[in-house]
C-alpha cells in the first residue's frame, strides 16, 4: 500500500468550510441545471452518498453514470456530481499533468475547495430537490480526501458506500484513454499522441499518493465494493441496507463487451387493426410479412451467437417463429395489464370510463388501470430484465409497446414524464449499441406498413377540453368564467387570473397577468375547433387587441394518410372535401378524395398509400423461383424440382404493390397408363427371346409384330438380338 496517513479510523480529520471564489461562482449554474427529479421513492430510508475511488482511466465515470441511469429508472432520484465539471469551470484552460502534481500547492488547494462546493451542491440536491442518491465523480485516492467526505457525511447525516474501480491491464487502461479522454474538454487539440503522452503522466502522479482501500485494517468498517479489472473480481465489505444491496447486485452484472441489443414490438395484430388494447389476438396478415421482412433482415446482418426473447402473448411468439431460430419465452415481457379496459378501444374507455380516462392523461406514468397495472409498476417487473440484458451479448427482444418504452427509457435515460410517450412504431427495429457513456440508437424501418397505435401527450387545451366534456366545470356566466381557471393549478402552473372577455360559446379561457398585460388563450370545448387567433392581449387602454375567436361545432378528426399527404389546413368542418396523395414510390389504394359528413366521419373511407415493391413472392413446396428483385416492374420465374411440374403462371411481374397473379404450385408428375397394344408387344419380344426354337418362334413372332405395327427395320433388329442369343446359349453348352 502507498502512501501515509496521521489520521485513524476512530479520529477523522475535518473538513474545511472555505472555498475558492471560481468554484464558488459554479455553485449556483450547478443547483440550477439539476432538473428535480419527480419519481416517488420508498427504497432508501436516508440519503446516500456514493463515492467513486480509482486512478484515472479506471471507468469511473462511465460506472457513475450507468449506476445513476438505472437508479433513476427504478425510481430512486440520483445525480452525478462530477468534479472534473467543477475543476474546469474553477481553472478555465488545463495546460499539462503538472496540476495534478501532489507538490503543486496551489493546484491542490484549487482541487480540494471544489471538492468542497461540490458536497455543498451534494446537501442541497438532499435537501432542497429531495435527491436520495448522488454519486461523487472523482478519484478520491487518499485517506485524507476520503476521510473528508466521511466527516460532510456525518455531519449532515448521510450514508456513504464506496465503490474503488481496480484495473492493472494496460490494454484497457489504453481503451479507455483514447475513447474518452481524446474527447475530453481538458485536450481541446485531439492530438492523440500528445493526448496519451499527457494523461499516462497524469496518472502517474495520481499514484504517488494513492491508498486503495483497506479491507482487513484501516477500512474495514467502511461499506463498499472493489470492481476489479472491470469485472473479473469483486470485493464487497458491509453493505447497509437494501439500495446498497441493489447497487452491488446491478455492477456484478454489468460488462463493457461489445454488443448489440434489438428492440421490436410484435407484427401488427388483429387487435391492433381494431385499436383494441391489450389482448391476446394472433397476427394480422402485415403482422405475419414482418416477420418474414425480421427474418430477412437478421440473416442479412450475420449476427454472431443471438439470443432471441419474447413474451408468453401470441403475437410476439408467432413472430418469432418465424425467424426458424430458438427463442425464449419471459413472461414478465408480456404487455401491461390494462384491467377492466383489456380489449376495449380507447373510444370505448373514454365514454365508459370517463374519469379514468381523463385521469390517464393527467399523469399516465403513475396511472394504474382498475385491476391492472401503470407504467411504474411495468418499471417494478422489468427490473430482472434490465439484469439479465446487462449481463447478455448480442440479443433481440420481440415485445410490446409499453414494455418496449420502459425498456427504451433505460437505455436511452429518458424520466418518468417522457417514458410513456417514447414513439415505438410497429415495423420498426431500435438497434442499440453502448458506448462510452450511454447509448447510440439506430431506428429501421422494415417498409412493411402498419396502423399507427401511438398517442400524444395531451396538451393543456386537450386537458382542458376533457375537463369540461367530462365534468362541465368551466361555464361563462354574465361574461365571465366561472369559476376561474386557478381551480386547475395542478395542471397549468404559472396561470394567476381569469379576465373579462367578449362572450365566445363553448370555449375555455386561460388567462395570467404579465408585466401588467393579460395574456390569454382560447381553448374549444370537445367537439368545437377554433376559428380566428387563438391568444389575445389585453393592452394598457384596457381593449383585447384583436377579435375574439369562435368555436364552431363539429369537424372530423385528422385524415392521417402513412407515406403520403392530405391537402387541408387547420381543421376540417362538416362537407369539406380532401385530396390525398402518395409520396414517391408509393401508390394510392383507394379513392384519392374525401369528405367530412355530419357525424364526422370520412367517406368515403380513407385510402392507404402501398409501397410500389412487392413483398416476396411465396414458395411453392418441391419448388422454387428466379429473380432477385421485387419493384414494380419486375418478374420472377418459377421452376420445379424433378418428378414435380409447374401448375399455373410460371411468370409473376410486380404492378405496383401486387404480383400480377397468385403463386403456381408444383405437383407430381403421374405416368400414364400402357396401351394394350404395348404391353402386348412387349409379352411377344419376351416370349422370342426366351424361345428354343428359332423357326417356328420367328415365324409366330413376325405374324405377332406386323399385328403391332412393327417395321421391318425394329424387325430385323429383334432378330439379330436372337440370333446372339442363341449363339451364346451354344457357346455355353460345346465349352461346358
Amino acid at each position: 500500500m502507498s502512501g501515509n496517513s496521521s489520521s485513524s479510523t476512530e479520529h477523522r480529520s475535518s473538513s474545511s468550510s472555505s472555498s475558492s471564489s471560481s468554484c464558488k461562482s459554479h455553485t449556483s449554474n450547478l443547483r440550477k441545471a439539476g432538473k428535480k427529479c419527480s419519481w416517488a421513492s420508498y427504497m432508501t430510508n436516508s440519503p446516500t452518498l456514493i463515492v467513486m475511488i480509482g486512478l484515472p482511466a479506471r471507468g469511473k465515470t462511465y460506472v457513475s453514470k450507468k449506476l445513476t441511469r438505472y437508479l433513476n429508472w427504478i425510481g430512486v432520484p440520483t445525480k452525478v456530481f462530477n468534479l472534473g465539471v467543477y475543476r474546469r469551470e474553477a481553472v478555465k484552460s488545463y495546460k499539462s499533468y503538472d496540476f495534478f502534481r501532489h507538490d503543486n500547492e496551489e493546484a491542490m488547494k484549487i482541487r480540494k475547495q471544489c471538492a468542497l462546493v461540490a458536497l455543498e451542491d451534494v446537501k442541497a440536491y438532499f435537501t432542497e430537490e429531495s435527491g436520495q442518491i448522488a454519486v461523487f465523480d472523482a478519484t478520491n485516492t487518499t485517506r485524507e480526501r476520503r476521510d473528508m467526505i466521511l466527516n460532510f457525511a456525518e455531519q449532515n447525516a448521510f450514508k456513504v458506500f464506496f465503490v474503488e474501480s481496480v484495473c492493472d491491464d494496460p490494454d484497457v487502461i489504453a481503451a479507455n484513454i483514447l475513447e474518452v479522454k481524446v474527447s475530453s474538454p481538458d485536450y481541446p487539440e485531439r492530438n492523440r499522441e500528445n493526448v496519451m503522452e499527457d494523461f499516462l503522466k497524469r496518472i502517474e502522479c495520481y499514484k504517488v499518493t494513492y491508498q486503495p482501500l483497506d479491507p482487513d485494517n484501516y477500512d474495514k468498517d467502511l461499506s463498499f465494493i472493489k470492481v476489479i479489472n472491470v469485472g473479473q473480481r469483486f470485493l464487497v465489505n458491509r453493505v447497509q441496507d437494501y439500495i446498497q444491496s441493489k447497487i452491488v447486485y446491478y455492477l456484478m452484472n454489468i460488462h463493457v463487451q461489445p454488443r448489440t441489443i434489438y428492440l421490436c414490438r410484435h407484427g401488427e395484430s388483429d387487435f391492433n387493426l381494431l385499436g383494441k388494447i391489450g389482448g391476446d389476438s394472433g397476427l394480422s396478415l402485415r403482422g405475419k410479412q414482418f416477420a418474414q421482412a425480421l427474418k430477412k433482415f437478421l440473416e442479412e446482418q450475420e449476427i454472431q451467437d443471438l439470443k432471441v426473447w419474447t413474451s408468453q402473448l401470441k403475437r410476439t411468439i408467432q413472430t418469432a417463429e418465424s425467424l426458424g431460430v430458438t427463442y425464449e419465452q419471459w413472461k414478465i415481457l408480456n404487455e401491461i395489464d390494462a384491467g377492466v379496459c383489456e380489449e376495449m378501444t380507447y373510444a370505448e374507455i373514454e365514454k365508459r370510463y370517463p374519469e379514468e380516462f381523463a385521469l390517464r392523461d393527467q399523469e399516465k406514468y403513475l396511472y394504474r388501470y382498475p385491476g391492472g397495472e401503470s407504467y411504474q409498476d411495468l418499471v417494478q417487473r422489468l427490473e430482472p430484465v434490465i439484469m439479465e440484458l446487462e449481463r447478455q451479448g448480442n440479443i433481440l427482444v420481440i415485445s410490446h409497446q409499453a414494455v418496449m418504452r420502459c425498456l427504451l427509457a433505460y437505455f436511452l435515460d429518458k424520466g418518468a414524464d417522457e417514458l410513456p410517450y417514447l414513439r415505438c412504431p410497429l415495423h420498426t427495429i431500435f438497434k442499440l449499441t453502448p458506448v462510452a457513456y450511454g447509448c447510440k440508437v439506430e431506428t429501421i424501418k422494415l417498409n412493411v406498413e402498419a396502423v399507427d397505435t401511438h398517442r400524444d401527450k395531451p396538451t393543456i387545451g386537450d386537458y382542458l377540453a376533457m375537463l369540461v366534456s367530462v365534468s362541465q366545470t368551466l361555464q361563462r356566466r354574465d361574461d365571465l368564467w366561472v369559476p376561474c381557471v386557478e381551480a386547475f393549478d395542478f395542471v397549468l402552473e404559472g396561470i394567476e387570473s381569469c379576465s373579462e372577455l367578449p362572450p365566445v360559446d363553448n370555449s375555455v379561457f386561460v388567462g395570467k397577468e404579465v408585466e401588467g398585460q393579460i395574456l390569454g388563450d382560447f381553448l374549444c370545448i370537445k367537439g368545437y375547433h377554433l376559428v380566428g387567433k387563438q391568444s389575445l392581449v389585453l393592452n394598457i387602454s384596457e381593449e383585447w387587441d384583436v377579435s375574439p375567436p369562435e368555436c364552431r361545432l363539429g369537424h372530423c378528426p385528422e385524415p392521417v394518410l402513412g407515406n403520403g399527404t392530405a391537402n387541408y389546413s387547420g381543421p376540417v368542418n362538416v362537407r369539406d372535401k380532401i385530396t390525398f396523395k402518395c409520396i414517391d414510390g408509393y401508390i394510392l389504394k383507394g379513392s384519392n378524395w374525401s369528405q367530412c359528413q355530419e357525424d364526422h366521419t370520412w367517406a368515403p373511407s380513407l385510402p392507404i398509400c402501398r409501397s410500389r415493391d412487392c413483398d416476396p413472392p411465396g414458395i411453392p413446396s418441391h419448388g422454387y423461383f428466379e429473380g432477385g428483385s421485387f419493384s414494380s416492374g419486375s418478374v420472377v420465374t418459377y421452376h420445379c424440382r424433378d418428378r414435380y411440374h409447374l401448375v399455373g403462371s410460371q411468370k409473376l411481374q410486380c404492378i405496383d404493390g401486387e404480383w400480377n397473379s397468385s403463386y403456381p404450385t408444383c405437383e407430381p408428375i403421374q405416368e400414364a397408363p400402357r396401351p394394350a397394344e404395348q404391353i402386348a408387344l412387349e409379352k411377344a419380344i419376351l416370349a422370342f427371346q426366351e424361345s428354343e426354337d428359332l423357326c417356328s418362334a420367328t415365324e409366330n413372332f413376325v405374324r405377332r409384330l406386323k399385328e403391332s405395327g412393327l417395321t421391318m427395320e425394329e424387325l430385323k433388329y429383334f432378330l439379330e438380338m436372337k440370333k446372339i442369343k442363341l449363339k451364346a446359349d451354344f457357346l455355353l453348352k460345346y465349352h461346358s
